[in-house]
């Protein structure tokens, strides 16, 4: 079970990089999918880690520590990308507004003619 995890891990590392080579994915954004498929490359590389890195945290169950990490690691991409919305949105705006400026200075040269 843990070679398909270890496979899984460089198939998504491989995927990731021929992304941004291809210019569909961008840079910054791949090394957190890059280190989110090191991480998996490891913990299937070693098993018993998760179990000490559960003990050390008080986890008694140590398949629910990968949830947590799945979880806290989709709420921080999440986050991200939220934030990336949002300065998209305003610069939408700004550039709504610079056109309608724009527009209205053609519309008043052309009148002025």
């Amino acid at each position: 079970m843990n070679i398909l995890f270890i496979v899984i891990g460089i198939i998504l590392i491989i995927y990731i990089i021929k992304c941004v080579i291809g210019k569909t994915f961008d840079m910054y954004e791949s090394i957190f999918w890059i280190i989110a498929a090191i991480g998996i490359i490891i913990l299937a590389l070693f098993p018993k880690s998760l179990d000490a890195l559960s003990f050390k945290l008080g986890i008694s169950y140590s398949p629910s520590l990968v949830f947590l990490l799945g979880i806290v690691f989709l709420l921080f991409i999440n986050f991200k990308q939220s934030r990336i919305l949002n300065d998209e949105k305003q610069k939408t705006i700004e550039l709504t507004q610079e056109l309608a400026l724009l527009k209205e200075k053609v519309e008043e040269i052309e009148h002025n003619k």
